[in-house]
This record gives C-alpha cells, sequence and structure tokens, in this order.
C-alpha cells in the first residue's frame, strides 16, 4: 500500500516540479516552445484537484494534503531550480560542441543527486499523506497504479 501512495505523490512531484521548471525561466532556448499549461503550477493544481475528485477526498482531507505539500513545496522548488540550473549548463556546454564525456558524467551525477533528495521528500511526505486516506482511497491508488503500469508495460513493448 506504501507504494501506492508513493505513486501518486511522486506523480505529483513530477508534475509541480515540470510546472516549476518551466516557469522559472520559459525563456531559455532549452525550455522554448513549451506550453503554458506547465507554467505557474497550473499541471500540478489540475493533477491534485483530478485525485481529489477521483478518491472523493473530503474537505478534511483534502486540508490535511494541502499543508504537507505547501510545506514541502520551497524544499522542492529549491531542487528543480537547481535541476533547471544544471540542465542549463549541459545545454550552453552542447551549443559551443564541447561536450566531453567527463562533463556529460559530472551533470548526470549533478541531476541523480538531486533527484535522490527529492525523492527523499516526496518518501516523507508520502508518511505523512497515507495515514490521512482511506482503506478504499488507498484501493483506488492501487488501481490506478496497476493501470498505468499496464499502459507502461504496453509502450515498453511496442518500442
Amino acid at each position: 500500500m506504501k507504494k501506492v501512495a508513493a505513486a501518486l505523490l511522486a506523480m505529483a512531484a513530477i508534475a509541480g516540479g515540470i510546472g516549476v521548471l518551466h516557469a522559472a525561466n520559459s525563456e531559455s532556448s532549452c525550455f522554448a516552445g513549451m506550453c503554458g499549461q506547465f507554467g505557474k503550477g497550473r499541471m500540478l493544481k489540475a493533477f491534485l484537484h483530478k485525485m481529489a475528485d477521483e478518491l472523493e477526498l473530503s474537505a478534511e482531507q483534502k486540508e490535511k494534503i494541502h499543508t504537507i505539500v505547501k510545506r514541502e513545496k520551497p524544499a522542492v522548488k529549491g531542487y528543480v531550480q537547481r535541476l533547471r540550473a544544471n540542465h542549463e549548463t549541459m545545454c550552453k556546454l552542447q551549443e559551443s560542441g564541447s561536450v566531453s564525456d567527463e562533463a556529460i558524467e559530472q551533470y548526470a551525477q549533478k541531476q541523480a543527486d538531486i533527484v535522490a533528495k527529492l525523492i527523499v521528500l516526496h518518501q516523507k511526505a508520502k508518511g505523512e499523506i497515507r495515514p490521512i486516506l482511506t482503506e478504499e482511497q488507498l484501493t483506488r491508488i492501487k488501481k490506478r497504479h496497476e493501470e498505468k503500469r499496464k499502459c507502461f508495460d504496453k509502450f515498453l513493448a511496442d518500442h
């Protein structure tokens, strides 16, 4: 059951991360052309509203989850900004044509370290959100996770 709640939070973190990432600098050549849908956290808000509707969260549950998400948002935003800055550095190296294997490995390691910290934050939030949900809601999350896994498995099989 913990893995189910983790999947929900992971999707939310990714959705929010993309929104923050794009909002940080929409003029960047590396991000040029991305839709405004990602800006200003709209994607995260839409995702959270959809999940709240699907899970039929009570007003009390929504408030508790909102408090957790709001508390973690500054830390997540900081890590996402670091991901973006590292990505911009790599984009500049690629544009200059001076990308070495060593530079790519350093970039990848920096990104991995930041993602690891985001995963820790995610696990912490997951641990706080799971007890808020009912068994029925957890079952719905599990079913949704299984559907997503099947879809992903089909994608992998097709490519």
